[in-house]
């Protein structure tokens, strides 16, 4: 379980496992590459898609050339899982930015809360029988998630419309005629 103090996960981070995927390789194989320094963990057990994509295809790359190999098929292959590994993360960018994508930190925080308002109602009827208004404080709770997100993503969106708003001053705006007046 999570504090509240302690950092959530960057949502442009990946799981290792996912991050093996994508390079192709075993999560043993991705940890031997980090302890070697050719691979970046970003915080623990996660790991920038597009910054190791390109560290691991520079790897290639000069594990090839010392070889003396020169292959014209490696090369597509490199650009590809670079492309990818960018595509990948210009997504998970458009979907934070957009709101698809709810941050963990947030979700963290709700969840922590819940189980911890509901830890206390249980421990409060410490050896009582759970009676009707126990059971509803519990379900309260629980229909609290809801409204929280919502509250949160209204506060996002109110803070953009505030980004959005005109760059001009109010003195500016008296001088253009006072803004909505006739036009």
């Amino acid at each position: 379980m999570s504090s509240t103090s302690s950092p959530s996960p960057d949502p442009l981070t990946w799981p290792a496992d996912r991050m093996a995927r994508l390079l192709d390789m075993t999560p043993r194989r991705m940890n031997q590459l980090v302890s070697e320094g050719v691979l970046f963990r970003e915080e623990r057990g996660r790991y920038s898609p597009l910054k190791n994509a390109v560290a691991y295809i520079r790897y290639l790359r000069d594990r090839r050339d010392q070889a003396g190999l020169s292959n014209e098929d490696d090369d597509k292959a490199t650009r590809r899982a670079l492309n990818v590994a960018r595509h990948d993360e210009i997504r998970l960018n458009m979907e934070v930015t957009a709101r698809t994508r709810i941050p963990l930190d947030l979700i963290e925080e709700i969840d922590e809360r819940l189980h911890s308002n509901i830890a206390g109602i249980l421990k409060s009827r410490r050896n009582k029988t759970l009676d009707e208004e126990a059971l509803s404080d519990i379900f309260g709770e629980l229909r609290q998630v809801g409204p929280t997100l919502r509250a949160w993503h209204q506060q996002v969106t109110a803070s953009e419309a505030i980004l959005e708003l005109p760059k001009s001053t109010p003195t500016q705006l008296a001088e253009e005629g006072g803004g909505d007046e006739s036009e």
